[in-house]
């Protein structure tokens, strides 16, 4: 790789900070101009002018877009909240090659949730079970000297020389993958990586069985900005439930992937059964049949609750999500929703 010298690294410093000078300058030309605007109004109604309505307009105004009121207050948190070795000894692997190209890939909801990942008919997410406390989960930041680079790192550690780890390791060194893990009692899942910006298996660090014992350590890696986000979708590891034909409630089992089909005249489906108290807080996924001449539809309602865009279709290539909240109420999962037309 041809290095830079001194010239032109003060000569693309230079045209950084001529660019950052531009922006700055057109935001201050913005501001400047609605508080112009907002003077000028108020002393052409005759009114006194109130300055904190001005800033108020401001603020609303998307002026100031840049604050840390999207952040917001972050409280103290417990150690409980922060301590070590919290990671379940499950990690799930998505190569990127099961992922279905010719359906969205979702993207994360403004809560950083992360909907059901699209496969190929016939693939199933699989799972690695990793030494207890071994894995660690890394996400770093650091600013150059013109632009701040992305690290994102997961490693884990599998006993033995076992013949589908090495298996593993000639068929998929180099590969992407998403990564799919959970932290703490509750389960709560995670996801590393994306179709677009996979993890990476990067080093696969086999002992076979010397002075320090018969183990590997996987890492994967990936050089981009998005951290970790919560995934509520689900990981279908058997075929998904079929709902029969004309039936207007869905039966809960331990699936997490129900499959309607199509039906003979307009239906609607407008009830769940089934539900248990272990089953509240799992996340189901509804998904529509390939084929269809009367789809049916899911229509906001006491038991299924739905977000601002209302009904679902269950037209060939949709999909849906839900969160179970009591034996009787499912909510969608934001960010959730494939509708196809």
């Amino acid at each position: 790789m041809k290095k830079l010298n001194h010239k032109q690294l003060a000569y693309s410093r230079s045209k950084v900070m001529q660019s950052r000078l531009g922006l700055y300058r057109n935001l201050f030309i913005a501001l400047f101009g609605i508080i112009a605007l907002v003077i000028i109004a108020a002393a052409s109604s005759s009114l006194p002018i109130n300055w904190d309505t001005i800033v108020t307009v401001l603020t609303t105004s998307g002026v100031a877009y840049a604050s840390m009121a999207t952040i917001g207050n972050m409280p103290e948190v417990s150690d409980k909240g922060s301590t070590m070795n919290q990671i379940d000894m499950k990690v799930w692997l998505i190569a990127r090659e099961q992922v279905d190209p010719n359906q969205v890939f979702p993207t994360p909801n403004g809560d950083r949730e992360l909907g059901t990942i699209p496969l190929l008919a016939g693939e199933i997410p699989h799972y690695f079970d990793a030494i207890p406390d071994t894995i660690d989960e890394l996400g770093t930041a650091t600013k150059g000297e013109i632009v701040t680079e992305f690290s994102g790192t997961f490693s884990f550690i599998v006993a033995g020389n076992r013949a589908k780890h090495l298996d593993f390791i000639e068929e998929y060194a180099g590969k992407g993958f998403i990564i799919i893990y959970s932290i703490g009692e509750a389960g709560t899942k995670y996801v590393l990586g994306s179709v677009y910006k996979p993890m990476v298996l990067m080093t696969s660090d086999r002992k076979g069985g010397g002075k320090e014992g018969r183990y590997i350590t996987f890492t994967f890696q990936s050089k981009h900005w998005r951290q970790t986000m919560l995934y509520t979708g689900a990981i279908a590891v058997e075929a998904p439930v079929t709902v029969a034909a004309n039936a207007t409630t869905i039966a809960i089992t331990s699936a997490s992937q129900y499959l309607l089909s199509d039906h003979s005249a307009v239906a609607h489906i407008a009830a769940i059964s089934g539900v248990g108290s272990s089953d509240i807080g799992r996340v189901i996924e509804v998904l529509a049949p390939a084929a269809v001449t009367n789809a049916p539809d899911i229509p906001d309602n006491a038991v299924f609750v739905l977000m601002d865009a209302g009904t679902w279709t269950a037209n060939p290539g949709s999909r849906i999500s839900f969160k179970i909240h009591g034996t009787a109420t499912m909510v969608e999962v934001p960010g959730s929703r494939v509708q196809t037309a």
